[in-house]
């Protein structure tokens, strides 16, 4: 085979594999889109199956008195003996607080 057969032989294979190339991404972009969609739908029958997940929780309460963050803190570290909370006072606004510090 002479180097200007070798030359076209090669030009066809790469338009070949651009050719393909270009189909594949169409599939791709294709498919990317289908799956958007399953999946939407997929999320629109759970909801419908299942309300409760969407809505908002309102029985959530927040603590108010110190006692009751104190009982909050103690729930949300139980078990924890190397958390303890710390008193911050705040140089802006002169607030204080607490914050959860290790030992």
């Amino acid at each position: 085979m002479t180097t200007g057969a070798q030359r076209e032989s090669l030009l066809r294979e790469i338009a070949d594999a651009e050719r393909g190339s270009r189909l594949l991404a169409r599939d791709q972009a294709r498919l990317h889109g289908q799956l958007a969609q399953l999946r939407a739908e997929l999320r629109a029958l759970d909801l419908a199956a299942n309300p409760a997940q969407s809505a908002p929780r309102t029985d959530v309460r927040v603590p108010v008195t110190s006692t009751e963050k104190v009982a909050l803190f103690r729930a949300l570290f139980r078990g924890r003996d190397d958390v303890y909370p710390t008193r911050l006072v705040s140089k802006t606004t002169q607030k204080a607080g607490y914050a959860p510090a290790c030992s």
